[in-house]
């Protein structure tokens, strides 16, 4: 399972539809905002029927930084924390690379930090790359 956790509609589709074209059997999940991210993990709210063993399917967190409700990077630390999740690869995908964010996201436990191309040609890339890197070659605990 490949959790793509993006505010954006536009940027969710494109992600989804690259991801869908090069891992065509994996399962993957949209959520919205980092705060969906914790309940999805959690197995709260309207995830509450989830089976939380599930987690251990999840191959990697795709997670943008600027969101609603929750930031990224607050939920990112809230995973590293949780016993549920902090094993989860977290691969934080943002259109932001201000230097304090990225060294903030790895000293919270991110595993990879990439910022998001601007053209959808490179885009298709990145999230190719993205995807063969965390499903073909990284080892997981799951």
């Amino acid at each position: 399972m490949i959790v793509v956790v993006e505010d954006s509609n536009a940027e969710a589709e494109i992600t989804t539809m690259s991801l869908r074209a090069v891992a065509p059997l994996s399962e993957i999940t949209r959520l919205r905002d980092g705060r969906e991210l914790l309940d999805f993990i959690d197995c709260n709210g309207k995830y509450s029927s989830r089976n939380c063993a599930d987690n251990q399917k999840v191959r990697f967190i795709l997670l943008d930084i600027n969101m609603p409700r929750m930031s990224g990077i607050e939920a990112l630390s809230a995973i590293k924390k949780n016993e549920k999740s902090k094993n989860i690869p977290v691969v934080m995908f943002s259109s932001s690379d201000v230097e304090k964010d990225v060294e903030k996201c790895f000293n919270l436990g991110a595993n990879s930090f990439v910022k998001k191309p601007v053209s959808f040609s490179d885009f298709r890339i990145s999230i190719d790359k993205i995807a063969n890197y965390w499903l073909d070659f990284n080892l997981s605990l799951s």
